[in-house]
Protein backbone atom coordinates (compact mmCIF):
# COMPACT_ATOMS: atom_id res chain seq x y z
CA UNK A 1 0.00 0.00 0.00
CA UNK A 2 1.60 2.98 -1.12
CA UNK A 3 1.53 6.09 0.81
CA UNK A 4 0.48 9.98 -0.85
CA UNK A 5 3.07 12.65 -0.18
CA UNK A 6 1.81 15.77 2.17
CA UNK A 7 0.28 17.71 0.37
CA UNK A 8 2.63 21.25 1.12
CA UNK A 9 4.80 18.40 -1.10
CA UNK A 10 2.58 18.89 -4.35
CA UNK A 11 2.42 22.54 -4.10
CA UNK A 12 4.69 24.83 -5.89
CA UNK A 13 5.61 27.62 -3.94
CA UNK A 14 4.44 30.31 -6.78
CA UNK A 15 0.73 29.26 -6.48
CA UNK A 16 0.79 30.07 -3.11
CA UNK A 17 -2.54 31.98 -2.38
CA UNK A 18 -2.58 33.87 0.43
CA UNK A 19 -6.28 34.43 2.14
CA UNK A 20 -6.69 37.26 4.45
CA UNK A 21 -9.97 37.56 7.08
CA UNK A 22 -11.93 40.63 6.47
CA UNK A 23 -12.23 43.02 9.20
CA UNK A 24 -15.38 42.99 11.17
CA UNK A 25 -16.30 46.06 11.01
CA UNK A 26 -17.37 45.57 7.20
CA UNK A 27 -21.29 45.10 6.85
CA UNK A 28 -23.24 42.44 4.96
CA UNK A 29 -23.96 43.48 0.94
CA UNK A 30 -26.71 45.48 0.54
CA UNK A 31 -30.02 43.72 -0.72
CA UNK A 32 -31.30 45.13 -4.35
CA UNK A 33 -34.47 47.21 -4.56
CA UNK A 34 -37.33 44.96 -4.20
CA UNK A 35 -39.93 44.86 -7.44
CA UNK A 36 -43.36 44.99 -6.42
CA UNK A 37 -44.35 41.32 -6.38
CA UNK A 38 -48.01 40.34 -7.84
CA UNK A 39 -48.72 39.66 -4.12
CA UNK A 40 -48.42 42.40 -2.78
CA UNK A 41 -49.71 44.77 -5.72
CA UNK A 42 -53.39 42.43 -5.44
CA UNK A 43 -53.19 43.88 -1.97
CA UNK A 44 -53.05 46.87 -2.57
CA UNK A 45 -55.31 47.02 -5.51
CA UNK A 46 -57.96 45.10 -2.69
CA UNK A 47 -57.71 48.17 -0.38
CA UNK A 48 -58.26 50.59 -2.79
CA UNK A 49 -60.78 49.06 -4.54
CA UNK A 50 -62.83 48.65 -0.79
CA UNK A 51 -62.20 52.44 -0.73
CA UNK A 52 -63.73 52.72 -4.24
CA UNK A 53 -66.49 50.59 -4.07
CA UNK A 54 -67.46 52.46 -0.05
CA UNK A 55 -66.72 48.98 1.21
CA UNK A 56 -64.88 51.31 3.39
CA UNK A 57 -65.33 55.18 4.18
CA UNK A 58 -61.63 55.51 4.58
CA UNK A 59 -58.31 54.20 5.38
CA UNK A 60 -59.29 54.43 9.36
CA UNK A 61 -62.42 52.61 8.15
CA UNK A 62 -61.21 49.94 6.39
CA UNK A 63 -58.16 49.30 9.06
CA UNK A 64 -61.22 49.35 11.72
CA UNK A 65 -62.73 46.99 9.80
CA UNK A 66 -59.67 44.28 9.22
CA UNK A 67 -58.42 44.87 13.00
CA UNK A 68 -62.58 43.71 13.96
CA UNK A 69 -61.84 40.61 12.48
CA UNK A 70 -60.71 38.63 15.26
CA UNK A 71 -58.86 34.83 15.03
CA UNK A 72 -57.98 35.19 11.25
CA UNK A 73 -55.34 36.57 9.16
CA UNK A 74 -55.14 39.88 8.25
CA UNK A 75 -55.12 39.62 4.59
CA UNK A 76 -57.85 37.06 4.84
CA UNK A 77 -59.93 39.87 7.06
CA UNK A 78 -59.39 42.18 4.04
CA UNK A 79 -60.31 39.72 1.68
CA UNK A 80 -63.63 38.94 3.67
CA UNK A 81 -64.09 42.97 4.02
CA UNK A 82 -64.30 43.38 -0.04
CA UNK A 83 -66.92 40.16 0.13
CA UNK A 84 -68.81 41.67 2.88
CA UNK A 85 -68.25 44.86 4.25
CA UNK A 86 -67.85 45.13 8.11
CA UNK A 87 -68.11 41.45 8.16
CA UNK A 88 -66.91 40.89 12.13
CA UNK A 89 -67.19 37.07 13.20
CA UNK A 90 -66.65 34.15 10.61
CA UNK A 91 -66.96 30.86 10.78
CA UNK A 92 -67.91 27.22 8.75
CA UNK A 93 -71.13 26.28 8.80
CA UNK A 94 -70.19 23.34 10.47
CA UNK A 95 -68.53 25.58 13.22
CA UNK A 96 -71.56 27.72 13.81
CA UNK A 97 -73.89 24.42 14.22
CA UNK A 98 -71.47 22.44 16.40
CA UNK A 99 -70.16 25.48 18.91
CA UNK A 100 -72.74 28.54 18.94
CA UNK A 101 -75.75 26.32 18.23
CA UNK A 102 -76.74 28.84 15.31
CA UNK A 103 -77.94 27.92 11.65
CA UNK A 104 -77.08 29.66 8.23
CA UNK A 105 -80.20 31.29 6.67
CA UNK A 106 -81.58 29.44 3.57
CA UNK A 107 -79.73 30.54 0.20
CA UNK A 108 -76.81 32.60 2.02
CA UNK A 109 -73.17 32.50 -0.47
CA UNK A 110 -70.40 31.83 1.61
CA UNK A 111 -67.30 34.39 2.32
CA UNK A 112 -64.50 32.68 0.11
CA UNK A 113 -60.59 32.82 2.25
CA UNK A 114 -56.98 31.32 1.33
CA UNK A 115 -57.03 28.41 3.55
CA UNK A 116 -53.68 27.88 4.97
CA UNK A 117 -53.00 24.45 3.98
CA UNK A 118 -55.32 24.16 0.90
CA UNK A 119 -57.51 26.21 -2.09
CA UNK A 120 -59.94 28.11 0.17
CA UNK A 121 -62.33 28.11 3.28
CA UNK A 122 -66.04 28.79 2.94
CA UNK A 123 -67.12 30.85 5.93
CA UNK A 124 -70.31 32.72 6.99
CA UNK A 125 -70.90 36.06 8.88
CA UNK A 126 -72.54 36.30 11.75
CA UNK A 127 -74.84 38.34 10.16
CA UNK A 128 -75.87 35.27 7.51
CA UNK A 129 -76.61 32.96 10.38
CA UNK A 130 -79.97 32.96 12.83
CA UNK A 131 -80.26 31.76 16.31
CA UNK A 132 -81.92 28.28 17.20
CA UNK A 133 -83.67 27.81 20.60
CA UNK A 134 -80.52 26.10 21.71
CA UNK A 135 -78.23 28.98 20.93
CA UNK A 136 -75.46 29.95 23.05
CA UNK A 137 -74.28 33.72 23.70
CA UNK A 138 -72.12 35.29 21.36
CA UNK A 139 -68.98 37.41 21.97
CA UNK A 140 -70.44 40.17 19.82
CA UNK A 141 -74.13 42.19 19.52
CA UNK A 142 -75.35 39.72 16.59
CA UNK A 143 -78.46 42.16 16.10
CA UNK A 144 -77.73 45.92 17.06
CA UNK A 145 -80.04 47.16 14.92
CA UNK A 146 -83.16 45.10 15.78
CA UNK A 147 -86.37 46.56 15.94
CA UNK A 148 -90.45 46.15 16.63
CA UNK A 149 -92.09 45.22 13.59
CA UNK A 150 -94.52 47.92 11.47
CA UNK A 151 -96.88 45.63 9.58
CA UNK A 152 -96.57 48.27 6.44
CA UNK A 153 -92.88 49.43 6.42
CA UNK A 154 -92.34 47.21 3.13
CA UNK A 155 -94.59 49.75 1.53
CA UNK A 156 -93.10 52.97 2.92
CA UNK A 157 -89.77 51.53 1.73
CA UNK A 158 -90.27 51.21 -1.39
CA UNK A 159 -92.76 54.77 -1.65
CA UNK A 160 -89.03 56.51 -0.24
CA UNK A 161 -87.46 54.56 -2.83
CA UNK A 162 -89.53 55.86 -5.66
CA UNK A 163 -89.59 59.60 -4.57
CA UNK A 164 -85.90 59.96 -3.82
CA UNK A 165 -84.68 58.52 -7.17
CA UNK A 166 -86.51 61.67 -8.55
CA UNK A 167 -83.51 63.23 -7.14
CA UNK A 168 -80.51 61.09 -8.72
CA UNK A 169 -80.51 58.51 -5.76
CA UNK A 170 -80.02 54.51 -6.61
CA UNK A 171 -81.27 52.23 -3.63
CA UNK A 172 -79.46 49.34 -3.45
CA UNK A 173 -79.34 46.39 -1.09
CA UNK A 174 -76.00 44.86 -0.28
CA UNK A 175 -74.16 41.90 1.95
CA UNK A 176 -73.31 43.74 4.26
CA UNK A 177 -72.09 42.54 8.33
CA UNK A 178 -74.07 43.28 11.57
CA UNK A 179 -72.43 46.84 12.05
CA UNK A 180 -73.48 48.29 9.33
CA UNK A 181 -76.79 49.41 8.58
CA UNK A 182 -76.55 51.20 5.47
CA UNK A 183 -74.65 53.86 3.63
CA UNK A 184 -74.64 56.87 1.33
CA UNK A 185 -72.19 57.76 -0.92
CA UNK A 186 -71.67 60.19 -4.05
CA UNK A 187 -70.66 58.65 -7.38
CA UNK A 188 -69.86 60.11 -10.41
CA UNK A 189 -70.21 57.40 -12.38
CA UNK A 190 -73.74 55.92 -11.83
CA UNK A 191 -75.56 55.67 -14.89
CA UNK A 192 -79.02 56.95 -15.37
CA UNK A 193 -82.41 56.00 -13.12
CA UNK A 194 -85.31 55.07 -15.67
CA UNK A 195 -88.42 56.73 -14.20
CA UNK A 196 -92.15 56.17 -14.70
CA UNK A 197 -93.90 58.80 -17.25
CA UNK A 198 -95.53 61.89 -15.12
CA UNK A 199 -98.65 62.98 -17.57
CA UNK A 200 -98.02 61.55 -21.14
CA UNK A 201 -98.46 57.47 -21.46
CA UNK A 202 -95.10 55.71 -22.25
CA UNK A 203 -93.17 58.86 -22.46
CA UNK A 204 -89.83 57.28 -20.36
CA UNK A 205 -87.96 59.75 -17.88
CA UNK A 206 -84.29 59.51 -17.09
CA UNK A 207 -82.26 60.74 -14.34
CA UNK A 208 -78.56 61.03 -13.58
CA UNK A 209 -77.39 58.74 -10.92
CA UNK A 210 -76.04 61.22 -7.91
CA UNK A 211 -75.92 59.30 -5.00
CA UNK A 212 -75.48 55.68 -4.19
CA UNK A 213 -77.69 54.46 -1.07
CA UNK A 214 -77.03 50.77 0.21
CA UNK A 215 -79.03 49.58 2.59
CA UNK A 216 -78.03 45.58 4.56
CA UNK A 217 -80.35 42.82 2.36
CA UNK A 218 -80.48 40.92 6.29
CA UNK A 219 -82.81 43.69 7.68
CA UNK A 220 -86.28 43.66 7.87
CA UNK A 221 -88.49 46.32 6.49
CA UNK A 222 -88.63 48.14 9.33
CA UNK A 223 -84.63 48.47 9.92
CA UNK A 224 -84.75 49.04 6.53
CA UNK A 225 -87.35 51.91 6.72
CA UNK A 226 -85.03 53.42 9.48
CA UNK A 227 -81.80 53.30 7.61
CA UNK A 228 -83.47 55.46 4.80
CA UNK A 229 -84.82 57.81 7.04
CA UNK A 230 -81.13 57.94 8.73
CA UNK A 231 -79.28 57.92 5.44
CA UNK A 232 -81.52 60.68 3.20
CA UNK A 233 -81.12 62.61 6.69
CA UNK A 234 -77.83 63.02 5.64
CA UNK A 235 -78.34 64.19 2.17
CA UNK A 236 -80.97 66.71 3.34
CA UNK A 237 -78.83 68.08 5.89
CA UNK A 238 -76.07 68.68 3.22
CA UNK A 239 -73.44 66.20 4.71
CA UNK A 240 -72.46 64.53 1.47
CA UNK A 241 -72.86 67.25 -0.88
CA UNK A 242 -75.86 69.12 -2.88
CA UNK A 243 -75.67 70.38 -6.50
CA UNK A 244 -77.11 73.58 -7.79
CA UNK A 245 -80.79 73.70 -7.68
CA UNK A 246 -80.95 71.01 -4.81
CA UNK A 247 -83.24 71.95 -2.17
CA UNK A 248 -81.09 70.93 0.41
CA UNK A 249 -77.41 72.61 1.39
CA UNK A 250 -74.03 71.89 1.20
CA UNK A 251 -72.33 71.50 4.49
CA UNK A 252 -68.78 70.68 4.59
CA UNK A 253 -68.81 68.84 8.12
CA UNK A 254 -65.66 67.38 9.32
CA UNK A 255 -67.22 66.34 13.20
CA UNK A 256 -68.48 62.90 12.22
CA UNK A 257 -70.39 62.71 15.67
CA UNK A 258 -71.99 65.87 14.42
CA UNK A 259 -73.23 64.62 10.78
CA UNK A 260 -74.40 61.42 12.91
CA UNK A 261 -76.34 62.59 15.56
CA UNK A 262 -77.96 65.36 12.88
CA UNK A 263 -79.00 61.95 10.97
CA UNK A 264 -80.01 59.85 13.49
CA UNK A 265 -82.40 63.20 14.76
CA UNK A 266 -84.02 63.04 11.51
CA UNK A 267 -84.22 59.44 11.54
CA UNK A 268 -86.12 59.34 14.91
CA UNK A 269 -88.30 62.73 13.95
CA UNK A 270 -89.93 60.77 11.08
CA UNK A 271 -90.32 57.91 13.29
CA UNK A 272 -92.16 59.49 16.21
CA UNK A 273 -94.52 60.52 13.82
CA UNK A 274 -95.00 57.79 11.56
CA UNK A 275 -94.94 54.90 14.12
CA UNK A 276 -94.71 56.28 17.70
CA UNK A 277 -94.82 53.13 19.37
CA UNK A 278 -91.64 51.94 17.83
CA UNK A 279 -88.55 52.16 19.33
CA UNK A 280 -85.05 52.96 17.38
CA UNK A 281 -82.23 51.07 18.82
CA UNK A 282 -79.99 52.77 21.25
CA UNK A 283 -77.56 53.97 18.05
CA UNK A 284 -76.84 57.91 19.65
CA UNK A 285 -75.48 55.52 22.81
CA UNK A 286 -72.84 54.45 20.62
CA UNK A 287 -71.71 57.65 18.68
CA UNK A 288 -72.20 60.08 21.61
CA UNK A 289 -69.63 60.46 24.84
CA UNK A 290 -72.16 60.91 27.83
CA UNK A 291 -69.92 63.90 28.94
CA UNK A 292 -69.96 65.50 25.85
CA UNK A 293 -72.61 68.00 25.00
CA UNK A 294 -75.24 67.57 22.89
CA UNK A 295 -74.81 69.37 19.04
CA UNK A 296 -76.84 71.98 18.98
CA UNK A 297 -76.53 74.31 15.77
CA UNK A 298 -78.46 71.82 13.10
CA UNK A 299 -81.95 71.89 14.52
CA UNK A 300 -83.13 73.89 11.43
CA UNK A 301 -81.60 71.48 8.53
CA UNK A 302 -83.11 68.48 10.93
CA UNK A 303 -86.03 69.31 10.98
CA UNK A 304 -86.48 70.77 6.72
CA UNK A 305 -84.86 67.18 6.79
CA UNK A 306 -87.59 65.32 8.92
CA UNK A 307 -90.79 67.39 6.75
CA UNK A 308 -89.09 66.57 3.42
CA UNK A 309 -89.41 62.74 4.36
CA UNK A 310 -92.69 62.94 5.66
CA UNK A 311 -94.06 64.71 3.02
CA UNK A 312 -92.79 62.18 0.31
CA UNK A 313 -94.36 59.73 2.40
CA UNK A 314 -97.44 61.90 2.34
CA UNK A 315 -98.03 61.13 6.18
CA UNK A 316 -98.01 64.73 7.09
CA UNK A 317 -100.39 67.28 9.15
CA UNK A 318 -101.94 68.16 6.10
CA UNK A 319 -103.22 64.66 5.16
CA UNK A 320 -105.54 64.69 8.90
CA UNK A 321 -105.99 68.30 9.56
CA UNK A 322 -109.29 69.12 8.16
CA UNK A 323 -111.35 65.59 9.36
CA UNK A 324 -114.58 66.25 11.52
CA UNK A 325 -115.75 63.89 13.86
CA UNK A 326 -119.52 63.30 13.11
CA UNK A 327 -120.36 62.57 16.68
CA UNK A 328 -118.77 65.50 17.77
CA UNK A 329 -120.80 68.14 14.92
CA UNK A 330 -124.12 66.07 15.83
CA UNK A 331 -123.67 65.49 19.75
CA UNK A 332 -127.28 66.61 20.54
CA UNK A 333 -129.15 64.42 17.90
CA UNK A 334 -130.13 60.81 18.05
CA UNK A 335 -127.16 58.85 15.97
CA UNK A 336 -126.97 55.67 15.14
CA UNK A 337 -124.30 53.91 16.82
CA UNK A 338 -122.19 53.48 14.46
CA UNK A 339 -121.65 57.27 13.57
CA UNK A 340 -119.68 58.08 15.96
CA UNK A 341 -116.74 55.88 14.43
CA UNK A 342 -117.57 57.97 11.47
CA UNK A 343 -115.02 60.52 10.22
CA UNK A 344 -115.90 63.20 7.65
CA UNK A 345 -113.43 65.57 5.77
CA UNK A 346 -115.77 68.28 3.82
CA UNK A 347 -115.52 68.54 -0.18
CA UNK A 348 -115.20 71.82 -1.97
CA UNK A 349 -118.16 74.13 -3.29
CA UNK A 350 -118.70 72.36 -5.99
CA UNK A 351 -117.66 68.68 -5.19
CA UNK A 352 -119.31 65.90 -7.32
CA UNK A 353 -118.12 62.74 -5.64
CA UNK A 354 -117.87 61.58 -1.78
CA UNK A 355 -115.16 58.87 -1.44
CA UNK A 356 -116.10 56.18 1.62
CA UNK A 357 -112.89 54.81 2.76
CA UNK A 358 -112.76 51.37 5.24
CA UNK A 359 -110.00 51.61 7.50
CA UNK A 360 -107.14 49.87 8.07
CA UNK A 361 -106.50 47.79 10.72
CA UNK A 362 -103.73 50.03 13.09
CA UNK A 363 -106.33 53.33 12.03
CA UNK A 364 -103.67 54.85 10.17
CA UNK A 365 -102.54 54.91 6.73
CA UNK A 366 -105.15 53.86 3.92
CA UNK A 367 -107.28 56.62 4.70
CA UNK A 368 -104.91 59.40 5.02
CA UNK A 369 -103.46 58.35 1.92
CA UNK A 370 -106.82 58.37 -0.23
CA UNK A 371 -107.92 61.76 1.26
CA UNK A 372 -104.86 63.60 0.47
CA UNK A 373 -104.68 61.88 -2.72
CA UNK A 374 -108.39 62.82 -4.17
CA UNK A 375 -107.96 65.97 -2.94
CA UNK A 376 -104.96 66.46 -5.05
CA UNK A 377 -106.36 64.51 -7.88
CA UNK A 378 -108.94 67.06 -7.72
CA UNK A 379 -107.76 70.29 -6.37
CA UNK A 380 -109.96 73.19 -5.14
CA UNK A 381 -113.77 73.86 -5.09
CA UNK A 382 -114.17 70.16 -6.89
CA UNK A 383 -112.72 68.41 -3.79
CA UNK A 384 -114.17 65.16 -3.15
CA UNK A 385 -116.08 64.85 0.11
CA UNK A 386 -113.59 61.92 2.02
CA UNK A 387 -115.63 59.63 4.79
CA UNK A 388 -113.66 57.38 6.72
CA UNK A 389 -115.36 54.60 8.38
CA UNK A 390 -113.53 53.72 11.52
CA UNK A 391 -114.85 50.22 12.09
CA UNK A 392 -116.36 47.92 9.82
CA UNK A 393 -120.28 48.56 11.36
CA UNK A 394 -119.62 52.57 10.45
CA UNK A 395 -118.87 51.10 7.03
CA UNK A 396 -121.70 49.15 6.55
CA UNK A 397 -123.73 51.87 8.31
CA UNK A 398 -122.84 54.68 5.36
CA UNK A 399 -123.58 51.83 2.96
CA UNK A 400 -126.89 50.65 4.14
CA UNK A 401 -128.10 54.27 2.54
CA UNK A 402 -128.48 52.75 -0.28
CA UNK A 403 -130.62 49.63 0.83
CA UNK A 404 -133.89 51.10 0.36
CA UNK A 405 -135.26 54.20 -2.68
CA UNK A 406 -136.50 57.15 -0.28
CA UNK A 407 -140.15 56.34 0.15
CA UNK A 408 -139.61 52.72 0.77
CA UNK A 409 -139.42 52.36 4.25
CA UNK A 410 -140.14 55.71 6.77
CA UNK A 411 -137.92 54.29 9.60
CA UNK A 412 -135.01 53.94 6.82
CA UNK A 413 -136.24 57.17 5.61
CA UNK A 414 -135.58 59.03 9.23
CA UNK A 415 -132.33 57.17 10.01
CA UNK A 416 -130.84 58.23 6.54
CA UNK A 417 -132.39 61.86 6.67
CA UNK A 418 -129.43 62.43 9.71
CA UNK A 419 -126.85 60.76 7.52
CA UNK A 420 -127.54 63.17 4.94
CA UNK A 421 -126.92 65.86 7.10
CA UNK A 422 -122.94 65.61 7.31
CA UNK A 423 -122.69 63.32 4.15
CA UNK A 424 -124.38 64.40 0.75
CA UNK A 425 -125.20 60.95 -0.89
CA UNK A 426 -128.48 61.85 -2.78
CA UNK A 427 -126.77 64.01 -5.05
CA UNK A 428 -122.96 63.10 -5.20
CA UNK A 429 -121.38 59.83 -6.96
CA UNK A 430 -120.14 57.55 -4.26
CA UNK A 431 -116.87 55.53 -4.90
CA UNK A 432 -115.83 53.13 -2.23
CA UNK A 433 -112.13 52.01 -1.51
CA UNK A 434 -111.04 49.31 0.55
CA UNK A 435 -107.97 47.02 1.16
CA UNK A 436 -108.42 44.00 -0.45
CA UNK A 437 -106.91 40.56 0.09
CA UNK A 438 -103.47 38.93 -0.57
CA UNK A 439 -104.92 36.64 -3.16
CA UNK A 440 -106.40 39.28 -4.86
CA UNK A 441 -105.57 38.73 -9.11
CA UNK A 442 -104.61 41.92 -9.87
CA UNK A 443 -103.74 45.34 -8.07
CA UNK A 444 -106.88 46.48 -8.58
CA UNK A 445 -110.28 45.40 -8.34
CA UNK A 446 -112.83 48.02 -9.69
CA UNK A 447 -117.09 46.93 -10.30
CA UNK A 448 -120.21 49.01 -9.82
CA UNK A 449 -123.20 47.35 -8.21
CA UNK A 450 -124.92 44.44 -10.05
CA UNK A 451 -126.15 43.47 -12.87
CA UNK A 452 -123.99 46.62 -14.12
CA UNK A 453 -121.24 45.04 -12.52
CA UNK A 454 -119.44 46.88 -15.78
CA UNK A 455 -120.76 49.80 -16.11
CA UNK A 456 -120.07 53.00 -17.43
CA UNK A 457 -117.97 54.18 -14.63
CA UNK A 458 -116.17 51.05 -14.29
CA UNK A 459 -115.27 51.03 -18.35
CA UNK A 460 -113.87 54.97 -18.26
CA UNK A 461 -112.06 54.29 -15.00
CA UNK A 462 -110.41 51.13 -15.61
CA UNK A 463 -108.42 52.71 -18.91
CA UNK A 464 -107.49 55.46 -16.97
CA UNK A 465 -105.93 52.54 -14.29
CA UNK A 466 -104.70 50.53 -16.79
CA UNK A 467 -103.06 54.04 -18.63
CA UNK A 468 -101.26 54.10 -15.13
CA UNK A 469 -99.42 50.62 -15.67
CA UNK A 470 -101.80 48.90 -13.14
CA UNK A 471 -103.44 45.88 -13.93
CA UNK A 472 -106.95 46.07 -13.06
CA UNK A 473 -109.67 44.01 -13.44
CA UNK A 474 -113.22 43.37 -12.46
CA UNK A 475 -114.18 40.83 -9.94
CA UNK A 476 -115.97 38.10 -10.53
CA UNK A 477 -120.11 38.16 -9.36
CA UNK A 478 -121.28 35.71 -7.30
CA UNK A 479 -124.41 34.58 -8.81
CA UNK A 480 -124.58 31.15 -6.78
CA UNK A 481 -127.84 32.33 -4.83
CA UNK A 482 -129.90 31.96 -8.36
CA UNK A 483 -129.31 28.86 -8.81
CA UNK A 484 -130.96 25.80 -6.98
CA UNK A 485 -129.37 22.07 -7.00
CA UNK A 486 -131.66 19.67 -8.49
CA UNK A 487 -131.40 15.95 -8.85
CA UNK A 488 -132.87 14.70 -12.70
CA UNK A 489 -134.23 11.50 -13.23
CA UNK A 490 -131.33 10.39 -14.88
CA UNK A 491 -129.92 10.61 -10.99
CA UNK A 492 -127.69 13.13 -12.09
CA UNK A 493 -127.43 16.39 -10.00
CA UNK A 494 -127.21 19.89 -11.71
CA UNK A 495 -128.07 23.04 -11.26
CA UNK A 496 -130.61 25.68 -12.62
CA UNK A 497 -131.28 29.01 -12.27
CA UNK A 498 -134.43 29.68 -10.72
CA UNK A 499 -134.01 33.34 -9.81
CA UNK A 500 -132.72 36.39 -11.64
CA UNK A 501 -131.93 40.47 -11.55
CA UNK A 502 -135.24 41.09 -11.45
CA UNK A 503 -135.78 38.74 -8.12
CA UNK A 504 -133.34 41.21 -6.32
CA UNK A 505 -133.74 44.44 -7.35
CA UNK A 506 -137.03 46.41 -8.47
CA UNK A 507 -136.74 48.90 -11.29
CA UNK A 508 -137.20 51.78 -8.69
CA UNK A 509 -134.19 50.45 -6.55
CA UNK A 510 -132.02 50.12 -9.70
CA UNK A 511 -132.85 53.65 -10.79
CA UNK A 512 -132.18 55.14 -7.67
CA UNK A 513 -128.89 52.48 -7.54
CA UNK A 514 -128.24 53.93 -10.80
CA UNK A 515 -128.42 57.82 -10.06
CA UNK A 516 -125.15 57.16 -7.71
CA UNK A 517 -123.13 55.73 -9.88
CA UNK A 518 -121.67 53.88 -7.69
CA UNK A 519 -117.71 52.72 -7.83
CA UNK A 520 -116.68 50.05 -5.68
CA UNK A 521 -112.52 50.15 -5.80
CA UNK A 522 -110.38 47.60 -3.87
CA UNK A 523 -106.64 48.02 -3.23
CA UNK A 524 -104.56 44.48 -2.99
CA UNK A 525 -102.43 45.10 0.57
CA UNK A 526 -98.75 44.53 -1.46
CA UNK A 527 -99.83 47.02 -3.94
CA UNK A 528 -97.37 49.65 -2.80
CA UNK A 529 -94.63 47.42 -2.88
CA UNK A 530 -95.30 46.84 -6.77
CA UNK A 531 -95.86 50.76 -7.01
CA UNK A 532 -95.15 52.55 -4.01
CA UNK A 533 -97.98 55.70 -5.80
CA UNK A 534 -100.51 53.44 -6.15
CA UNK A 535 -103.12 55.06 -4.18
CA UNK A 536 -102.35 58.36 -6.26
CA UNK A 537 -102.05 57.14 -9.10
CA UNK A 538 -105.59 55.13 -8.42
CA UNK A 539 -107.12 58.40 -7.56
CA UNK A 540 -105.90 60.28 -10.37
CA UNK A 541 -107.17 57.61 -13.09
CA UNK A 542 -110.49 57.77 -11.47
CA UNK A 543 -111.07 61.70 -11.08
CA UNK A 544 -109.72 61.24 -14.92
CA UNK A 545 -112.59 58.45 -15.35
CA UNK A 546 -115.75 60.49 -14.03
CA UNK A 547 -114.47 63.51 -16.16
CA UNK A 548 -113.83 61.24 -19.39
CA UNK A 549 -117.62 59.91 -18.45
CA UNK A 550 -119.10 63.62 -18.36
CA UNK A 551 -117.34 63.39 -21.54
CA UNK A 552 -119.17 60.77 -22.62
CA UNK A 553 -122.73 61.92 -21.90
CA UNK A 554 -121.88 65.13 -23.29
CA UNK A 555 -121.28 63.15 -27.19
CA UNK A 556 -117.60 63.73 -26.78
CA UNK A 557 -116.40 60.35 -26.55
CA UNK A 558 -112.99 60.59 -28.26
CA UNK A 559 -111.47 60.90 -24.39
CA UNK A 560 -113.19 57.76 -23.26
CA UNK A 561 -112.23 54.74 -24.47
CA UNK A 562 -109.69 53.18 -26.83
CA UNK A 563 -110.66 52.73 -30.28
CA UNK A 564 -113.08 50.73 -31.49
CA UNK A 565 -114.46 49.73 -28.01
CA UNK A 566 -118.17 51.10 -26.63
CA UNK A 567 -119.13 51.70 -23.45
CA UNK A 568 -122.04 49.63 -23.73
CA UNK A 569 -120.14 46.64 -24.60
CA UNK A 570 -118.66 46.54 -20.71
CA UNK A 571 -122.25 46.24 -19.88
CA UNK A 572 -123.61 43.14 -18.54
Amino acid sequence: MSSFPPLGDLRDESEVVVVTQQPDTIGPKPKRPERPSAGRRSIEAMALHALETGAASSVDDLLDQVAAISGRKLFNALLAILQMPHATMLCAASEWEQKWRRRVKPDERPLVLLFPWGPVEFVYDVSQTEATDRSRPLPINATPFAMDGLHDAGELVARLRSAIQELGVRVVTARQGVALAGRIRRTGDGGTLRLPPRSVPGAVREVAVRWVLSLNEAHSPTEQLATLAHEIGHLFCGHVGADQGDFWPYRDLSDEVATEFEAESVARLVFRRIAPGVDLPPYLDRILDPDAPLPDHGWTYVAQAADRILDMLNLGDRAQSTEVSVAGLFDSRRLPSWAHDLVVRPGGRESTEVILVRATSDDRGLPERVGTAWADAVPGVNTPWVAVARSEESFQGVLSYFKHAQGEDPEHDELMGQLLEFLPLDDHWTTVVSAGLADQAALIEMSADPPNHGGDAVAACMSQVERCGLSCVEPELDTSWMYNEVEYATGDLGHEQVLGWDDMYTDEAWRFLSSSNRLFVTIRPDAGLVEPKVVELVASAIAAGRRDLDDYYAGNHADVLEEGESLGAHQS
